[in-house]
C-alpha cells in the first residue's frame, strides 16, 4: 500500500513480501517512511528530525507493541484476502464530524485485524521506505485539520466490543495528540490567572514543627525541577538519538558532519520550540470547531514546494499574533512571566516564522551552510531520482 507521495525501493518489498511469507499469522506490516523529497526550510527541518530521532523511536515503538502493532495507512504490505474480509468498515450513525464515513481509517483497520486474531507488526530497521512532508506550517495544519476529525471520531469506537486493549491504546492515543492542545491551553490559562490573584502560592514557605525551628523553603526549587522533568520528557528522547547517532561515524557524516549534526540539532530544537505553541493554538481551535460540528473532507493537499506571501500568512495567523500580544501584556508585570516566554515568542513571531520555513531559498541557504542535511541529500536516493524523472 503507498499514498501519492510514497516511494519505496524494489529490496524493501521483497523484504515485505519475504517477512510476510515467513510470518503466515502476519496480516499487515507496517515499514516506518523516512520524510525526503522537499526543499523548503520547514520540509527539510522535518526530514531531519525524521531521519535522526526516527530510528530509535521506531525501534522503541516497535519493541513495545509487538504484534499489536497499528497502521499509518501506506508504505505496508497486506494480506489481502485477510483485509477484505475483516476491514470492513463501519458508517457512523449521525452528521459529520462525529457520523458517516471514518476519515482515520487506518487506526481502525488494524484495531479489526488485531480483534480477528490476526497480527500487525512494525519493521522499524527495514529501510528504503519514503514519503513526503508537508512543504509549510500551513499545509501541515491543513492537514492536521482532517486528521483531528477523523481522530475523534474514533471516541465512538474506542470502546467497541472485541478489540485488544493494546488496539484501544492506540486509539487513546491518536485522541490525545489533538485533546492534549486544548487541555494544555487549558492549564496556561488556570496558572496564569493563578499567578494574578491572591491565591497564588507564596514565594516561600517555612516548616517544623516550632516556630524556633521554622525554616524558609523557596518554591523556586520545586519549579526548577518541574521544569527540569518537563525538558528531560521533551528533549531526553531526542538526545538519545543523537546520541546513537553520533556512534556511527558514516550516519554523522550523512547528515552533514559533527558540525552539521549538531547545528542541526540545536537550530531543529529552537524551531520546535517556537511552533508548539502555533500548533497548540490550532489544534485547540480544530477541536472547538469539531465540538460545533463543523466538519471537513478529505481533500487532497498541497506537494510542491512555495514561498508563501506576506498576505497569507497575515490572514491565516493572525490570531496567533494577536493572542500572543494579549498573553504579554497581561503576563508582563506577573512574577513569572520569564516561565511564559518560550511560548510566547512562537505566538508573536508566527507570521514571520511561516513565511521564513516557507521559502525553498531558506531551505537552500540552510542546505548551504550544511544544516539538516539527510543521507538522501548528501548520499542520493536513485528510486527518488527515478521518480522525479518519471
Amino acid at each position: 500500500i503507498l499514498d501519492a507521495d510514497s516511494l519505496m525501493t524494489g529490496k524493501t518489498l521483497t523484504q515485505l513480501v519475504g517477512l510476510m511469507d515467513a510470518n503466515p499469522r502476519a496480516a499487515l506490516i507496517q515499514a516506518p517512511a523516512q520524510l525526503t523529497g522537499r526543499h523548503s526550510l520547514f520540509a527539510r527541518i522535518q526530514q531531519f528530525s525524521s531521519s535522526v530521532y526516527g530510528p530509535v523511536f521506531n525501534a522503541g515503538l516497535a519493541l513495545l507493541q509487538g504484534p499489536d502493532g497499528n497502521y499509518w495507512g501506506h508504505n505496508a504490505i497486506i494480506r489481502v484476502h485477510v483485509f477484505m474480509q475483516h476491514c470492513g468498515l463501519p458508517h457512523l450513525p449521525g452528521k459529520p464530524p462525529f457520523g458517516g464515513e471514518i476519515l482515520s481509517h487506518d487506526f481502525i483497520e488494524a484495531a479489526l485485524l488485531r480483534r480477528a486474531g490476526w497480527e500487525v507488526w512494525m519493521a522499524p530497521d527495514i529501510g528504503g521506505s519514503y514519503e513526503e512532508p508537508p512543504p509549510s506550517i500551513s499545509d501541515h495544519l491543513i492537514r492536521d485539520r482532517r486528521w483531528c476529525q477523523g481522530n475523534l471520531q474514533h471516541l465512538r469506537i474506542i470502546f467497541a466490543s472485541g478489540l485488544v486493549m493494546p488496539s484501544r491504546l492506540h486509539l487513546a492515543l491518536g485522541i490525545m495528540t489533538y485533546i492534549s492542545s486544548p487541555l494544555w491551553l487549558l492549564l496556561l490559562v488556570v496558572s496564569a490567572i493563578e499567578m494574578m490573584t491572591a491565591t497564588a502560592v507564596p514565594d516561600a514557605s517555612f516548616i517544623g514543627l516550632q516556630p524556633a525551628l521554622a525554616l524558609s523553603v523557596s518554591h523556586d526549587f520545586e519549579l526548577l525541577l518541574l521544569v527540569l522533568a518537563t525538558i528531560v520528557l521533551l528533549f531526553g528522547p531526542k538526545l538519545m538519538a543523537l546520541a546513537v547517532l553520533l556512534d556511527d561515524a558514516d550516519a554523522t557524516r550523512a547528515h552533514g558532519g559533527l558540525g552539521g549534526l549538531i547545528g542541526g540539532f540545536l537550530w531543529e530544537s529552537l524551531f520546535s520550540t517556537l511552533l508548539a505553541p502555533i500548533v497548540m493554538l490550532q489544534h485547540s481551535w480544530y477541536v472547538v470547531t469539531i465540538l460545533m460540528g463543523i466538519s471537513t473532507g478529505w481533500g487532497s493537499q498541497q506537494r510542491t514546494d512555495r514561498a508563501l506571501p506576506l498576505k497569507f500568512a497575515v490572514l491565516h495567523f493572525w490570531p496567533h499574533t494577536l493572542v500572543g500580544l494579549a498573553a504579554t501584556v497581561i503576563l508582563w508585570h506577573t512574577p513569572s512571566f520569564h516561565w511564559f516566554l518560550p511560548l510566547l515568542a512562537g505566538l508573536l513571531l508566527s507570521i514571520p516564522l511561516v513565511i521564513l520555513s516557507s521559502s525553498p531559498l531558506m531551505g537552500q541557504v540552510t542546505r548551504s551552510d550544511r544544516l539538516f542535511l539527510v543521507p538522501s541529500e548528501t548520499r542520493g536516493l536513485p528510486v527518488q531520482d527515478r521518480a522525479h524523472a518519471l
